[in-house]
């Protein structure tokens, strides 16, 4: 199998998170293949420096340009071996030296199954202790949740937790959009879409096995609150057709919806004609129900009034605008 690392500055982690895959211990060879996205910090160098003392083993993947947060992720589909892939980013930390041999037997034992997650500590940047566990069910509920207790309780197994089967993911690349199947989200989605169709299923391992890190440098962490309501309202939004008519459906699209609604008033600058483009999308999303239209469209005016308010004509004629958002790179 590969283990799949995805890495920005990461520098104080990124060690320790590549001892955590070297200390396995399975009975199936492992490969690991650690992306470096242009690091400023020296991540790069301590990457290479792995992959030089164990060739074969160790293979890096070190990128010269930033292109997580102008262009879809390019992963590392290519240099993926075998019929599982685990993923952990680079500044989190597994903590288990049977982790993957214990996922990939159950991956073994089902052959729907085609994502195993498992348990991780949420540790804030600062704090002594972990402050939550994830997913935060009992271990009782662990053993039933189905597909549509993960999109509705957010139970989705943190990344540094995930073990896939290859061939699904193959599948997912292929009909996803080139800029939502690189990304996790969009992966997650269309894995509990697959599940809740019944063409898929997806376990969780109830054993707390990774540390997942929150901090500034995350890959999420960093980008303008302008950036992740736009993120998350093109990966929402576009993933609605790929979920069975039903309640969760609705749920996604309503979620959609309101991001939508938050890229639009983080935008004053945006023409009027592209705002209603906007409103009338995040209608559409949400027209199962008319309680629904009209929760969207009551957010979408208190939006509009609030950007009207915040971005009006000073009475000298200039105007109170913010700089225009954009994506970081």
């Amino acid at each position: 199998m590969t283990v799949e690392c995805r890495t920005y500055n990461h520098a104080p982690f990124i060690g320790e998170t590549i001892d955590g895959f070297l200390m396995q211990e399975t009975t199936f060879p492992v490969q690991v293949v650690v992306h470096d996205d242009a690091s400023t910090d020296g991540t790069a160098a301590i990457v290479r420096g792995y992959a030089e003392r164990h060739p074969g083993l160790v293979v890096a993947v070190l990128q010269a340009v930033n292109t997580y947060r102008t262009a879809p992720h390019p992963g590392v589909p290519a240099l993926v071996r075998g019929r599982y892939l685990g993923q952990c980013d680079g500044d989190d930390l597994w903590l288990r030296r049977d982790k993957l041999e214990r996922q990939v037997a159950i991956l073994e034992s089902e052959p729907r199954c085609v994502l195993a997650g498992a348990r991780a500590f949420v540790w804030r940047e600062g704090d002594p202790s972990p402050y939550a566990i994830a997913p935060d069910s009992t271990p009782a509920e662990a053993a039933t949740l189905g597909a549509g207790d993960f999109l509705e309780r957010r139970h989705l197994p943190p990344t540094s937790t995930r073990v896939w089967r290859t061939a699904f993911l193959g599948r997912l690349r292929d009909e996803l959009p080139a800029d939502v199947g690189p990304y996790d989200l969009g992966q997650a989605l269309y894995t509990i879409a697959a599940a809740l169709r019944g063409d898929a299923a997806i376990r969780l391992l109830d054993v707390v096995v990774a540390i997942h890190r929150k901090h500034p440098e995350g890959i999420y962490g960093g980008g303008t609150a302008w950036w992740h309501a736009d993120f998350l309202a093109r990966i929402t939004s576009a993933m609605v057709p790929y979920f069975p008519p039903g309640p969760h459906r609705r749920q996604l699209a309503l979620e959609a919806a309101g991001w939508l609604a938050e890229r639009s008033s983080l935008t004053p600058e945006l023409p009027v004609g592209d705002r209603l483009r906007w409103a009338l999308r995040a209608g559409l999303l949400s027209r199962h129900t008319l309680g629904a239209l009209l929760r969207t469209e009551a957010r979408f005016a208190k939006h509009l009034l609030r950007s009207l308010r915040v971005h009006r004509p000073a009475r000298d004629g200039s105007r109170d605008v913010a700089e225009t958002p954009s994506p970081r790179g």
